[in-house]
């Protein structure tokens, strides 16, 4: 529970982050957001590759 609370804490920060130095250095509010979508698209394809890298190792190994 402690490692979630830390990775949701690490979350946060990265967005809040993200957004505060795209507006300091010229970005705009957009651009932020577009940032944000960005990292979550990434998530979400890294997690799509774990899962199927997970049932093809089941795959092969019961075969």
């Amino acid at each position: 529970m402690t490692a979630v609370a830390i990775a949701f804490l690490g979350e946060i920060l990265d967005n809040w982050l993200g957004f505060r130095f795209a507006k300091r250095y010229g970005g705009s509010t957009r651009s932020g957001w577009g940032a944000l979508l960005g990292r979550a698209a990434d998530s979400a394809a890294k997690i799509a590759l774990g899962l199927v890298l997970v049932v093809i190792s089941v795959v092969i190994a019961l075969s």
